[in-house]
């Protein structure tokens, strides 16, 4: 049985998913069942995430349990699941249609306005600035991304059926399958070579997705990468070059975040919670796109004065005797990197970094 390239989300009423555990799965699932599709999982290792799916009426097991699959209209694997998998295969013998994630996120873009997030840093930020953007300006957008909301205290909602934000991830070139209305990238570098294989295949991924676009695709220029990129695709650039279209300037990084972003003519003073010259190019990035989008840019500057962050995004655990505990996701150079600029502004004193 040939795998669909296209699951869509209009045609189901159930779904198995395996590597439910996920970020990217677990999303997807949340979306899937508060749409009413009922909704299986079943993942490897038990976790956090998988118990919070019961929440919202996802059956979930540790395991492999072809057994309890039921006849559901498609089983879909997670891009890491191998061929070999034992629900995946007893699927394929029951005769039910499987897919992978990628085939099953083309069908949930196609069932929205989709505006996605990329890059190889800065992404999962991303797309929750933009959730809280557009929530202060009395939106309620579905979106899926990579990470928890403090605030929301889940990583995935349904809400406006009219708009999706994404997080639209390189890693196993899952973002070449979307049908996405607009694109921010943050920026292009060295990373899952293990799929690309070159830096090159890597850029060639991002042009591809660029350029199938529909919409306004806004990268930041200050990016060598996003700058090769711009070569090759339209790219609507922000940054602090002379020749981005969203100029940054006014930068201050201590003790207080905040910068002006000024667009033909116009400026706006940016006010942000979080520290670091790297979540000062996600929001401007956040902004400019949707500017272009066609959203007002005055309520959306509110809701990232407001934004409360991403949980191991530059989460502050706790502070003990005027010692503050951050905790963070950052595993690439340039995001330790950043990480530990953006600590060296909250304080004067002593910097200790545990990298596990």
């Amino acid at each position: 049985m040939v795998e669909p390239q296209i699951v869509s989300i209009d045609n189901i009423d159930s779904i198995h998913m395996i590597g439910v555990g996920g970020a990217g799965m677990s999303g997807i699932a949340k979306l899937l069942a508060q749409r009413g599709v009922t909704v299986s999982g079943s993942d490897l290792k038990p976790s956090n995430v998988v118990d919070s799916l019961s929440g919202v009426g996802v059956e979930t097991w540790i395991g492999h349990h072809p057994d309890r699959i039921g006849d559901v209209d498609v089983v879909v694997a997670s891009s890491a699941v191998p061929d070999h998998d034992p629900e995946l295969r007893a699927a394929r013998e029951a005769g039910i249609p499987t897919a992978v994630r990628p085939a099953l996120l083309r069908g949930v873009t196609d069932a929205f306005s989709t505006i996605g997030f990329s890059g190889t840093h800065g992404k999962t930020s991303s797309t929750a600035m933009a959730v809280a953007a557009l929530r202060a300006c009395g939106r309620d957008p579905s979106f899926i991304v990579g990470g928890e909301l403090t605030d929301l205290n889940t990583g995935a909602h349904l809400g406006d059926r009219g708009i999706l934000l994404l997080e639209a991830d390189e890693a196993f070139g899952t973002f070449r399958h979307l049908e996405l209305a607009a694109l921010g990238v943050t920026n292009i570098e060295a990373d899952h070579l293990d799929y690309y294989r070159t830096v090159t295949a890597l850029e060639e991924a991002f042009a591809q997705v660029a350029s199938g676009t529909k919409g306004p695709v806004v990268g930041c220029i200050d990016d060598p990468g996003v700058r090769r990129l711009a070569e090759r695709a339209t790219v609507i650039g922000y940054g602090t070059s002379d020749d981005a279209a969203w100029r940054v300037s006014e930068v201050d990084l201590g003790p207080t975040t905040s910068f002006t972003l000024s667009r033909s003519g116009r400026s706006h003073r940016v006010q942000l919670r979080h520290p670091g010259l790297h979540v000062v190019m996600n929001a401007a990035g956040v902004l400019a796109l949707l500017g272009e989008a066609g959203f007002d840019l005055e309520c959306a500057i509110a809701g990232l004065g407001e934004f409360g962050g991403v949980r191991k995004r530059f989460e502050v655990k706790a502070k003990i005797g005027g010692v503050s505990i951050v905790d963070d996701y950052a595993h690439h150079p340039t995001e330790v990197a950043s990480t530990v600029d953006a600590a060296r502004t909250m304080t004067t004193g002593r910097l200790s970094v545990v990298f596990q």
